[in-house]
């Protein structure tokens, strides 16, 4: 090997190891306990498989903090990254140098030992891409090296695709291409399930022949003839075609409750992806009982693939095969379950229009109703303390009757239309006894086919009456699919097609040029022509009434909100060029109220910042004076908080709340209005002190009413509602406020 192939090999495991150092710092992947080496392979795999990623995106990839990771953990996160593994069982010696780089699993694994292994691409640390060696990160002394390749371990192998190469049925080309919605592009990647449920179908279809037939055989063959040495092998017969019949059944039963379940899931996740990832302005304002209603919309398409509708739908075609037996068996008696399915044919097409009208009716009104209990609960002591309690109440009871009565009409009709199922349900075993009888006494058919015939012409009718019972559910179910497929065709914040520059390190140059937005189109501004120029290290101060639109700045600088008129410039680039999750990660944003999450204090500081380090945690929380509180508490900073058995002082929140911005050491710091509670105490001096040395290398922007922010500004800005913002020097603000006041 020349100096350059082992400085090339150096640096390799050099990357791998010091990115490895930095996740273990931060409690991402953990070293201790580590026996079978996983963690210590993901950079590896990372940095060989040429995955063009930062580290924030890794943590945000990996399934949770302070955890052992295991294979499952490690697939996942390479998945969350874009790459999906393909496993094969081979020796090291029969791997395709092609296919490289990949994970490694010795059969024979001692689980004291790390043995997993990454093999790199061939040509790393070798003098010819040729050569008998494979390049390999050996997970349990953490180093590249060489392996034979006529090495004859067996194991499995991971091979890994980009996640884009494959063909992707629910991408927007494909359906678009295609013409098929988000959710039947995804139906595509179960075709062998369906296959198989659809064979098993055809099998128990024929197979359910067997009990009718056997009666009509014992009543013919048995009874009749007097013949009870014939039962004998007709009984042995029935019996297993009864068992093969449930064999099939609970085959079938598996794979429809695997399917729902991995369904379930996938869509699930997916939801709750899309919900994450819609701009802000999509969700900030829609009412929390209209958000469940999207994360609760699928549970009617996941209970509709193991429940009777799906089953007769699949048994519909079916139908035509035991058709074919009866009009065998008894000719003309056939008949009667086709002039019966048509009028059930019939009554679904009349009343299927008005039902869904009353069903939409009925969604519509008891969403209003979820959504004002819901609103009750989150405002009660409000409603206690203005003595709206009586008022709020007869509202609650007109929505609530309103929804009541929508719902009994819808139940209404469905009961009228599962009356007349039922109706046609027997009106055909009596018409088939009629024509049955006339044909004994004509002697066409024996009283066993009679019998026989009833049994399959119920057989026949029994997916329709189901389709007519169940058409509420169906029409839930077409809602919930739409509702669904809306969803997901809306464009999220990660949707790079229009991004054309990647965000580096952040200056914290920030220009408004007459920005004007709206939250819709129906509203007036929030406000209009505001245009500024920041340069780094100068501090904006923002000011007005309530609801001029100071929060809204913070938002437009954040990537949270997109103006409808004008630009926003960082660094000299339109942010809308940006990709806006990326962007946060280089902005400190306090809001104006706390947010935490299950999970301990570290971990709530680390949403912020993964990437630091204890250390990092304990300066910052020093900084703000809560760093002895955070002590006191039952496990210090690795408390568990936002629970029934931890709940945060407000004092200590708010701390913590400043604490997040400065852990994240960005040029470019977004203040909502903090409490005066806080700016009068130690960690409100502690923040003053920290805006003066911030001044010289930063761009801060603060929303505050105290006139001594104000002054300490360079730039003013004061928002006045349905008016043009002023912006000039701290004096000419403060004088504007005056004024303004005097008027009043």
């Amino acid at each position: 090997m020349n100096t350059a192939d082992a400085t090339k090999l150096s640096n390799e495991e050099s990357k791998i190891n010091d990115t490895l150092q930095v996740l273990r710092n931060a409690g991402w992947l953990l070293k201790e306990n580590d026996d079978s080496g996983y963690a210590a392979c993901l950079p590896a795999l990372i940095f060989s498989l040429n995955i063009p990623t930062e580290l924030h995106q890794i943590c945000e990839a990996l399934p949770d903090i302070n955890k052992n990771i295991d294979r499952i953990d490690l697939l996942n996160t390479l998945a969350n990254l874009g790459y999906i593994a393909r496993p094969v069982t081979l020796r090291i010696c029969d791997i395709d140098k092609r296919l490289l780089p990949c994970l490694f699993i010795p059969k024979k694994c001692d689980s004291k030992k790390k043995n997993t292994i990454v093999i790199l691409q061939d040509n790393i640390g070798k003098e010819e891409s040729n050569a008998s060696e494979f390049s390999a990160f050996i997970s349990h002394n953490e180093k590249i090296d060489s392996f034979d390749t006529d090495n004859k371990t067996l194991g499995t192998a991971y091979f890994f695709s980009k996640e884009e190469d494959l063909i992707d049925t629910n991408s927007s080309a494909i359906q678009s291409a295609a013409g098929y919605s988000w959710f039947r592009g995804l139906l595509d990647r179960f075709k062998g399930i369906f296959w198989q449920v659809f064979l098993l179908s055809v099998i128990l279809g024929i197979i359910s022949l067997a009990p009718p037939i056997f009666v009509m055989m014992v009543y013919d063959k048995v009874i009749n003839a007097h013949s009870p040495e014939t039962l004998q092998p007709l009984v042995v017969g029935i019996v297993l075609a009864l068992i093969t019949e449930w064999r099939l059944r609970k085959v079938r039963s598996q794979s429809l409750a695997w399917f729902s379940a991995r369904l379930d899931n996938i869509v699930n996740n997916q939801i709750f992806e899309q919900l994450m990832l819609m701009p802000p302005i999509y969700t900030e304002r829609a009412a929390v009982a209209s958000q469940l209603s999207r994360l609760k919309a699928f549970e009617t398409v996941r209970d509709f693939f193991t429940g009777p509708l799906f089953l007769a739908l699949i048994e519909l075609p079916f139908t035509l095969i035991i058709l074919v037996a009866i009009a065998i068996i008894a000719g003309s008696v056939s008949l009667v379950p086709i002039a019966v399915a048509t009028l059930y044919v019939i009554l679904i097409l009349c009343m299927y229009t008005r039902l869904k009208t009353a069903i939409k009716l009925a969604s519509n009104a008891s969403s209003n109703s979820q959504q004002m209990t819901v609103e009750s609960f989150e405002k009660m002591h409000s409603l206690r303390a203005s003595g709206m309690t009586s008022n709020w109440f007869r509202q609650f009871r007109d929505h609530s009757g309103k929804a009541s009565l929508a719902r009994f009409k819808a139940n209404y009709i469905a009961s009228i239309i599962e009356t007349i199922a039922h109706g046609l349900f027997i009106l055909a075993g009596v018409s088939t006894i009629m024509l049955g009888v006339e044909k004994i006494w004509d002697n066409s058919i024996s009283t066993g086919a009679l019998i026989a015939c009833i049994i399959l012409v119920w057989r026949v009718l029994a997916p329709f009456q189901t389709l007519c019972t169940s058409l509420p559910r169906f029409i839930q179910l077409q809602n919930a699919i739409n509702q669904v497929n809306r969803l997901m065709t809306i464009k999220t914040e990660r949707n790079l097609d229009n991004i054309k520059s990647q965000v580096g390190e952040i200056r914290g140059h920030l220009t408004f040029s007459k920005v004007g937005l709206r939250y819709t189109k129906d509203t007036d501004p929030v406000f209009a022509g505001l245009t500024f120029d920041a340069r780094p290290g100068q501090l904006v101060a923002i000011t007005g009434g309530n609801g001029s639109g100071k929060s809204t700045i913070l938002k437009l600088v954040n990537g949270l909100y997109r103006p409808q008129v004008g630009t926003i410039r960082i660094d000299d680039i339109d942010i809308r060029q940006f990709d806006a999750i990326k962007l946060r990660q280089h902005i400190a944003y306090v809001p104006q109220s706390p947010h935490f999450f299950q999970g301990s204090i570290a971990d709530n500081l680390r949403f912020s910042e993964p990437l630091a380090s204890d250390e990092i945690l304990e300066s910052a929380l020093k900084q703000v004076d809560v760093w002895e509180d955070v002590c006191a508490l039952p496990d210090g900073i690795n408390t568990i908080i936002n629970t029934n058995h931890i709940s945060l002082p407000t004092t200590i929140a708010y701390k913590l709340n400043l604490a997040r911005a400065y852990i994240k050491d960005t040029k470019l710091m977004l203040f909502d209005e903090l409490p005066y509670a806080l700016l009068n105490s130690s960690a409100g001096e502690a923040f003053n002190n920290s805006i003066l040395n911030w001044k010289h290398d930063r761009t801060i922007l603060i929303i505050t009413h105290r006139e001594d922010y104000i002054k300490i500004a360079d730039i003013a800005i004061l928002l006045r509602n349905k008016d043009t913002p002023i912006v000039g020097t701290p004096d000419k603000i403060i004088k504007a406020i005056n004024k303004s006041n005097d008027e009043l």
